[in-house]
């Protein structure tokens, strides 16, 4: 795959990440309030990111060039949002 596409796939994720992140991770805690089930939780919000992502058009290959990225991003936004 072209490198340009890539990346500009990876800017996209990003700015999905940056938009969209905060609501799905507060939506999991929603639907599962109780402690103990962190993983769980991390892993349905990184699903959701990852099939958004694909339904955006969003390459495979830029996809798991952001994984860290993602991972990341989600363990950020739990700290701020649910954590403190």
């Amino acid at each position: 795959m072209n490198k340009i596409k890539i990346a500009l796939d990876i800017a996209k994720l990003v700015i999905f990440l940056a938009l969209g992140l905060k609501s799905l991770i507060l939506e999991a805690e929603e639907f599962a309030p109780e402690s103990g089930k962190g993983a769980q939780k991390f892993a349905a919000v990184k699903a959701a990111v990852v099939a958004v992502a694909g339904f955006l058009g969003i390459a495979d290959e830029a996809i798991k060039a952001a994984d860290k990225v993602i991972d990341e991003r989600i363990n950020s936004t739990v700290s701020q949002e649910i954590n403190s």
